[in-house]
């Protein structure tokens, strides 16, 4: 369990998972003008592991999120990074 001024948190961790949801929302916040709101919030909460079930409940009217990682295994089909058979274009700058 977890709470600031804005938001109560209950979290299940996979303390085993060398991963933690600070370095994850780090990885998709990479870039100009991105919010690290999210990732501040993680830090202040204290949050090192990785949740595998989240209930996050806004205290100001905001949106809740209820996360849960399910299916995870220690090997993935490489094939996913694979463009083969796709044709690769370049959106944006």
């Amino acid at each position: 369990m977890a709470e600031d001024d804005e938001y109560s948190a209950k979290l299940w961790l996979a303390e085993d998972i060398r991963l933690s949801m600070t370095r994850v929302l780090s990885y998709q916040s990479v870039g100009k003008g991105k919010s690290k709101k999210e990732i501040e919030l993680f830090d202040q909460f204290g949050v090192e592991g990785l949740p595998l079930e989240m209930n996050l409940r806004s205290r100001k009217g905001k949106a809740d999120v209820e996360l849960k990682l399910v299916h995870l295994s220690d090997s993935f089909d490489r094939a996913v990074f694979r463009s083969q058979g796709h044709e690769v274009s370049r959106i944006g700058q």
